[in-house]
C-alpha cells in the first residue's frame, strides 16, 4: 500500500493534475479565491513557508537591533529619545543598527522571491522544513524581545501573527496584493501620467494650507493619537470612494455579462475578489502617491520653514525630533504631524480625480478588466 502512494505521487508530481493548473492559473489572474476551499487548505503550507520565513527574519534583525541600542544606551546612560548630546560610540552604534534594519526590509522581497523559489522546486518535505524553520525564526524573535513585554505576551503575539499570515493565505490576500503590484509595475507610465494632471491644482492648495499659521497651531494641540484617527478617517473615506467608484466601473464593463452568462453561480466570495482587484490597484496607487507627498513636504518643509518661524506661528518653542540627526535641518514633530494630514488628503483627492478621470480609467483600468475577464474563463474550465 505505502509503495502504491507512492507511485500516485511520484505520477502527480510527473503528470499534474489539469485542475490543480487551472487553480494556479486562477492566481495568476487575481483570483485565489474562485479556487474551492479545500484547494486552498491543500495548498496553504507551500504559500505560507516564504512569508514566515521571511517574517521570521525581519522580526529577528528587528528584536536582536533592539537589544543592542538597549543595552548600548544603558552603557552609555543616555536616553537617545530625549538627550541632544549623544556619545560617538552610540552613534555609531545606532547608525549601524539602522542601516542593519533598512536593509532587511529593503532586501525582504529578494529574500522572499528566493525562498519560494527553494520551496516551489522541492516536494512537500522541503515546504514543511521552510514553514517549520519560519515558526522557529517568529518563536526566537519573540524570547530575544522578551525583556520589552514579556515572554507570555510575546507569545500570545506571535500566536497571533502566524494566525493573520494563515488567514490571509487562505483569503488569497497576498496572491492579490501581489498581481495588483505586478499590474501597476506594468502601467508606470499612466499612472505618472495621472499623477502630472493631479499634482499642479493639488500642489497649490497643500502649499496653500502647509504655510497656514492656523494648520500648525492645530498641530500642537491635537495628539498623535488624534492625527492618526484625522489621517485614518481621510482614508477610509478615499476607500469607500474607491469601492463605489470601482463598482461602478466593473458594473459598466464586459465582466458583468461574463458573469450572467456563466454556467456556474457566482459566489459572494467570488463577486468580492473581482471587485477587491481593481479597488486595490487603486489603493495601492493612491498609498504610493500620499507617501511621495509625504516625503516632499517633509524635506521641502525643513528645508524653507526655519525653527524660528515654526516658534511664531504655535507661540512655543516646537518639538525637535532627534536633534542629533541633523543639527542644520530640524525635523520637528509638528512638521510631521501636518504632513501626515496632508499626505492623506492628497491620497483622498487621488482617488476622487482618478474617479472623474475617463482617460485613466479608460487606459488603466481596462486592463485590469480584460485580465479578470481571461481568468473568468479559466473560472468557467475550472469549475466544470
Amino acid at each position: 500500500m505505502k509503495s502504491t502512494a507512492i507511485r500516485r505521487l511520484r505520477v502527480r508530481e510527473i503528470h499534474p493534475d489539469p485542475h490543480d493548473a487551472r487553480a494556479e492559473s486562477l492566481r495568476r489572474h487575481g483570483l485565489p479565491l474562485v479556487v474551492r476551499p479545500r484547494h486552498r487548505l491543500r495548498t496553504l503550507v507551500p504559500y505560507t513557508g516564504p512569508v514566515l520565513v521571511v517574517l521570521g527574519v525581519l522580526l529577528m534583525i528587528q528584536a536582536v537591533t533592539a537589544r543592542v541600542m538597549l543595552a548600548a544606551s544603558e552603557r552609555f546612560d543616555v536616553n537617545i529619545w530625549e538627550d541632544e548630546n549623544l556619545p560617538d560610540g552610540l552613534l555609531v552604534i545606532g547608525t549601524i543598527s539602522t542601516v542593519i534594519l533598512a536593509s532587511a526590509y529593503v532586501l525582504s522581497p529578494l529574500l522572499l522571491w528566493a525562498v519560494t523559489a527553494v520551496a516551489t522546486r522541492g516536494g512537500s518535505t522541503r515546504q514543511l522544513l521552510i514553514s517549520a524553520l519560519g515558526l522557529v525564526l517568529i518563536l526566537a524573535a519573540a524570547l530575544t524581545s522578551s525583556w520589552q513585554s514579556g515572554v507570555l505576551l510575546n507569545l500570545i503575539s506571535s500566536a497571533v501573527t502566524v494566525a493573520i499570515v494563515l488567514a490571509g493565505a487562505y483569503l488569497g490576500l497576498g496572491v492579490i496584493t501581489l498581481w495588483a503590484m505586478q499590474r501597476i509595475l506594468q502601467e508606470l507610465t499612466s499612472i505618472g501620467a495621472m499623477i502630472i494632471r493631479v499634482l499642479p491644482l493639488l500642489m497649490l492648495v497643500l502649499l496653500f494650507l502647509f504655510y497656514n499659521s492656523n494648520i500648525w497651531q492645530i498641530a500642537v494641540g491635537i495628539s498623535w493619537l488624534n492625527v492618526a484617527l484625522t489621517a485614518a478617517v481621510l482614508v477610509i473615506l478615499a476607500n469607500v470612494l474607491n469601492v463605489v467608484v470601482t463598482a461602478d466601473i466593473v458594473g459598466d464593463s464586459h465582466l458583468r455579462d461574463h458573469l450572467r452568462d456563466s454556467t456556474t453561480r457566482t459566489r459572494c466570495s467570488e463577486r468580492a475578489n473581482i471587485l477587491a482587484v481593481p479597488s486595490l490597484v487603486v489603493t495601492i496607487q493612491a498609498g504610493i502617491f500620499s507617501v511621495l507627498v509625504f516625503i516632499f513636504l517633509v524635506g521641502f518643509g525643513m528645508l524653507s520653514i526655519p525653527v524660528a518661524t515654526i516658534k511664531q506661528w504655535i507661540s512655543q518653542d516646537p518639538n525637535i525630533v532627534f536633534p542629533w540627526l541633523m543639527p542644520g535641518l530640524p525635523l520637528t514633530q509638528e512638521l510631521l504631524k501636518v504632513c501626515l494630514v496632508l499626505a492623506a488628503f492628497a491620497g483622498l483627492n487621488f482617488v476622487a480625480s482618478m474617479a472623474t478621470d475617463q482617460r485613466h480609467r479608460t487606459l488603466f483600468m481596462d486592463g485590469v478588466l480584460n485580465d479578470l475577464d481571461q481568468g473568468l474563463k479559466v473560472r468557467e474550465q475550472y469549475l466544470r
